[in-house]
């Protein structure tokens, strides 16, 4: 099964403002957007844009499809 590619990521990192990755509906505007910055910015690690295709549901035991843990599941994990 082939997934559809739904956006362009371009991954970005910077020693002092840390790591982002902003997404484009478009290959060419994120080409754009990360050869523009490697031309304007120092200090900047900036890959080339990565295609973006949506992830398969993973089913848990009661058959429900589950993108993101449930937090009744996290409980007491996250106490500090």
């Amino acid at each position: 099964m082939k997934l559809p590619i739904t956006a362009w990521v371009v991954m970005m990192h910077h020693q002092e403002a840390g790591t982002f990755a902003p997404a484009f509906p478009t290959l060419d505007e994120a080409e754009e957007f990360s050869n523009a910055m490697r031309a304007t910015n120092e200090g900047f690690a900036v890959a080339e844009p990565v295609p973006m295709v949506p992830a398969n549901p993973v089913h848990s035991r009661d058959s429900v499809p589950r993108y993101l843990p449930t937090f009744d599941k996290l409980e007491g994990l996250l106490d500090y």
